[in-house]
């Protein structure tokens, strides 16, 4: 065997090793985990991804002061969440109405405004932003001549505002800052079930402790543990063991590459194999951009497969269905110009390209008029996985084969039950999930 085999064999052996170790490390300490561990009344309610009802709305029922621990958790959410002082005999606000006046419109999730300061915050846990919206609520909470204002932009893992919903703002802006569900709500839930649990409010800190464990299936944040340092104190205990453990963590992202092209793959695959449409997958430099990208910036497109639909040849563009990921896995209608470029101030050219009324209705309604998608509908609640951290229980499940054929099968099934009608009419049986 050739010293090069050699030295490959003994650095698997290192790594396998401290794998292993690591592995044993966690089930020394971890108790067994069953499916109903992370079951909450959250999943009862098939709600667990609703930004509006479920995540805005019990934010808000914590922070208004509307039960025996008053205005407590408000207080820990400026130190905890916001970084910012207490602002005396604050108001919050949920689902606040600016007026359309001068450009600047919309509806902030949550609004914390007191007499010296203003903080509009923006929920995103999957949905896609809005043209400006972030510019939007900065020009609104400017313009209210307070002493501080800063917007919030609550996501999963703290990730960036696209540069659509930031419009003519500088990335680097010092009013706008990402807060996140993984970190800063996190820790502050923890604060909060502290907190009723030293008044004995115990229906406050069971409600805390469920939505907690909602978060942490949704981000896969858990509580600093043993554990934790004592993969760290393994890590560091020997050269090779360090060495090791940068291997693993330079070969995580094309680990990740692999398994989301395995999907994507295994998709176009069934729909070629099923139906007549030919799949055009992603450059390979659009994945690896995906997952070697700044944690914090965020692609306008993830990396996809797309299937021509229809070609205008009179009016250069072609519409596409296409699978993309954008955090979760979506599914939808978008068009391109004939050379593939971004050309969404062409939409209303799209009215006749499929004979169906609720087609021509989404043209008509298009609202958005820097985005090429036309409607898109999630699947995370089949996969309930997040391409972004990747370590969520959802994503993990993608790694256990049986797991993994289970979600693709419920996949191709919700697709074969709506292409037929999105090949002829250009929409889903039912009124798709989201209208651009």
């Amino acid at each position: 065997m050739s010293s090069d085999k050699l030295n490959v064999s003994d650095e698997l052996t290192k790594v396998t090793k401290l794998l292993e170790s690591a592995c044993k490390e966690l089930a020394s300490r971890k108790a067994p985990e069953s499916p109903d561990d992370k079951y909450t009344v959250f999943t009862a309610l098939n709600s667990e991804r609703d930004e509006d009802m479920t995540h805005t709305a019990f934010l808000y029922g914590l922070l208004n002061g509307n039960h025996d621990l008053k205005d407590s958790f408000l207080s820990k959410f400026f130190e905890k969440v916001l970084g910012e002082d207490e602002q005396i005999r604050s108001k919050v606000y949920k689902q606040y109405y600016i007026p359309k006046i001068k450009g600047n419109y919309g509806i902030m999730d949550l609004y914390i405004e007191s007499k010296e300061a203003c903080y509009p915050i923006e929920v995103k846990i999957f949905a896609k932003d809005q043209d400006r919206q972030i510019e939007r609520y900065y020009r609104f909470a400017k313009n209210q001549k307070k002493t501080k204002f800063k917007v919030f932009y609550l996501t999963l893992n703290g990730r960036s505002p696209s540069d659509m919903s930031r419009g003519k703002l500088e990335p680097d802006n010092e009013s706008i800052k990402c807060i996140s569900f993984a970190d800063n709500i996190y820790d502050w839930l923890i604060e909060c079930a502290k907190i009723a649990e030293e008044k004995k409010s115990f229906g406050i800190k069971n409600a805390i402790n469920q939505y907690k464990t909602l978060i942490e299936k949704l981000t896969g944040a858990e509580q600093e543990d043993e554990s934790m340092d004592a993969i760290r104190k393994l890590i560091a205990s020997s050269k090779d063991n360090y060495l090791s453990a940068v291997k693993i963590a330079q070969s995580m992202n094309k680990v990740r590459i692999k398994k989301l092209q395995q999907l994507l793959n295994d998709l176009q695959k069934h729909i070629e194999d099923t139906w007549p449409l030919k799949g055009y997958m992603d450059e390979q430099s659009v994945f690896e951009n995906y997952y070697t990208r700044d944690k914090k910036s965020w692609r306008e497109n993830g990396p996809g497969v797309s299937f021509i639909l229809k070609k205008l040849e009179k009016e250069k563009l072609t519409v596409y269905f296409r699978f993309e990921v954008d955090g979760d896995l979506e599914y939808g209608v978008q068009f391109l110009g004939s050379s593939q470029e971004w050309c969404p101030k062409k939409y209303k050219k799209l009215r006749d390209a499929f004979p169906s009324e609720q087609w021509q209705k989404i043209i008509d309604n298009h609202e958005d008029k820097d985005n090429c998608w036309l409607w898109w509908n999630d699947l995370s609640g089949i996969l309930d996985a997040d391409f972004i951290d990747c370590c969520n229980d959802g994503y993990v499940q993608l790694f256990d084969p049986e797991m993994y054929e289970e979600k693709l099968e419920k996949i191709k099934k919700v697709i074969d039950g709506n292409i037929q009608n999105i090949i002829k009419n250009g929409v889903p049986n039912e009124e798709p999930h989201h209208l651009m």
